[in-house]
């Protein structure tokens, strides 16, 4: 699943929590654009110190750098947010 799809898959089991906890449609659906909200703002997380000198130097023995996620849609753009994307290989 990508795009959307990963999102509605998620908050559909997100979704039986809720309704096993008699939260309100209106406050699932909140709840529910907070929490993706919070996940794609890159500023929700920390980068090691030496992330970039790591990724750097790596590239500099020739190594390609990848990132192989299961993760939300958006991580490419929370990549880029951070300045990684140059460090990484399509």
């Amino acid at each position: 699943m990508t795009g959307q799809k990963w999102w509605d898959s998620i908050f559909r089991k997100m979704d039986l929590f809720y309704e096993s906890h008699k939260i309100l449609k209106k406050d699932m659906e909140k709840i529910n654009s907070i929490f993706k909200n919070r996940i794609i703002d890159f500023r929700t997380y920390t980068l090691y110190a030496d992330s970039i000198s790591v990724l750097y130097e790596c590239m500099l023995m020739g190594y390609k750098n990848y990132i192989i996620s299961n993760n939300y849609p958006e991580l490419p753009l929370v990549i880029n947010n951070f300045g990684l994307a140059r460090y990484f290989t399509d």
